[in-house]
């Protein structure tokens, strides 16, 4: 059977049946998420493979996408559900339906929406999602390319519709550190998370840590949280305690490193041993990745090895898909990841099979291109794939304004010139903007 005559459908009624035995998670419950599914599902897949240019490509059926948002909302809503002291006690039924709307638009926001490339791309799902979600995609709607979603497997007749809201459409941006007006900006499904607890939307930037920036600090230490870094490390943090695999795909600088390393060296010591972090290269080979892994595991017993009894492991991959390609096509190193990722282990020289046990792998890559490879869609589909895309204005100006404003304060310069500093923000991202633009690179100028 081929994947695509397969599609996600299965595989969802087999997620949905291995849900944990409790009251709350009823026929009704796996009813509305199903219908769910089958209402937005379809029509977010072929807009994301006809509009999306995404940060790596994923199956053409949509299967890893999709499972990406079944991961997604367990870990979101199942899990807590399941748990004997959890949030389950007393909560009526639309209550419970809230809920269960509410994290399926954030899950497929970073699932399907999540390998957008670009924050271009990030715009033109939202409007889209937005659209779908309100019934409105026969009302004129078109894609960029002119496409119309109307055909019946869009629009699936009797399908289900709800009263929950989405995120809302505009917001206002926190007031800065020099006592700036909020400013109203339009607001994207990516610019908030559903609050269990406060049941209600509410935005990446209102978690950002402002706490200034120490006086003493290095420069190169500095890292100034945006809402990039909240949102990221939430859905990096989520993955690692459901022990799922996740994938950062993004250009570099945008900080895919520095999010995973900083996380899980913050991770709690008496569950996690101290994480192994595997670099990769050009000419890494099979071989010395194998080394690298194994020497930081202990035996349990004959054949089973993993961190000390009672702590799991996570095992960080830095630049993915730099190996490069052999004769016929493989790269080696990948290749005994994905026996890991297929088998739970891999043979060592003994040929003895070695089965791993409490280890996560996790990944960051630059996309596809230059002298990285696409990786094998056979590895890659273990993966929850989260795109990291480029900062946007606003960001940067945080980031800008941040360190600059901490320079000046450091070292004591007069107010008439912490006065410009709006001026020359604006100026150097002019500067940087057009160089983006003119300054493309090409194969005698790469560097630029």
């Amino acid at each position: 059977l081929e994947p695509h005559q397969l599609g996600w459908r299965p595989l969802c009624l087999s997620w949905l049946n291995a849900f944990p035995d409790v009251d709350i998670l009823d026929q009704k419950f796996k009813d509305r998420v199903l219908a769910l599914f089958d209402w937005l599902v379809p029509v977010a897949l072929r807009f994301l493979r006809r509009e999306i240019k995404e940060a790596a490509a994923t199956t053409e059926e949509g299967t890893n996408v999709v499972v990406n948002l079944m991961r997604t909302f367990k870990s979101l809503l199942v899990v807590p559900l399941s748990e004997p002291n959890g949030m389950r006690k007393g909560m009526v039924e639309e209550t419970l339906f809230t809920h269960v709307d509410s994290v399926f638009i954030f899950a497929l926001t970073w699932s399907i929406g999540g390998s957008a490339g670009s924050n271009e791309a990030r715009a033109v799902f939202d409007e889209f999602f937005r659209t779908a979600y309100a019934c409105l995609l026969d009302q004129g709607y078109k894609g960029p390319s002119g496409e119309k979603y109307t055909l019946a497997e869009d629009i699936p007749a009797g399908h289900m519709t709800t009263a929950t809201a989405m995120p809302p459409k505009a917001m206002k941006s926190a007031s800065g550190d020099s006592g700036e007006e909020p400013v109203e900006y339009r607001a994207t499904v990516y610019d908030f998370q559903w609050d269990m607890a406060k049941s209600k939307w509410v935005p990446w930037e209102d978690l950002i840590d402002r706490t200034p920036i120490p006086p003493d600090s290095s420069f190169r230490q500095i890292i100034v949280p945006t809402v990039d870094t909240v949102r990221y490390l939430f859905l990096a943090d989520l993955a690692v305690k459901n022990m799922t695999p996740i994938l950062f795909c993004g250009p570099t600088g945008t900080g895919k490193s520095v999010y995973l390393s900083k996380h899980l060296l913050g991770m709690d010591k008496e569950q996690f041993a101290p994480p192994n972090f595997v670099g990769f290269s050009a000419k890494t080979s099979a071989n010395v990745t194998q080394y690298l892994i194994d020497a930081k595991l202990d035996k349990r017993r004959k054949g089973f090895y993993g961190p000390a009894i009672g702590k799991r492991m996570v095992i960080m991959v830095d630049d993915l898909n730099m190996p490069q390609k052999e004769t016929y096509g493989a790269q080696p190193p990948i290749e005994l990841l994905r026996q890991f990722m297929d088998h739970q282990g891999w043979y060592d020289r003994e040929n003895a099979f070695r089965t791993m046990q409490d280890v996560l792998f996790i990944a960051a890559m630059g996309p596809p291109g230059g002298g990285r490879s696409p990786i094998t869609q056979r590895y890659q589909r273990h993966f929850n794939l989260l795109s990291i895309v480029e900062f946007d204005a606003k960001a940067l100006e945080h980031i800008f304004g941040s360190i600059l404003g901490w320079f000046y304060d450091t070292f004591g310069f007069p107010g008439e010139i912490s006065k410009m500093r709006k001026k020359i923000i604006a100026a150097t991202l002019d500067v940087y903007q057009t160089s983006i633009a003119k300054l493309l690179p090409t194969p005698a100028k790469s560097h630029y």
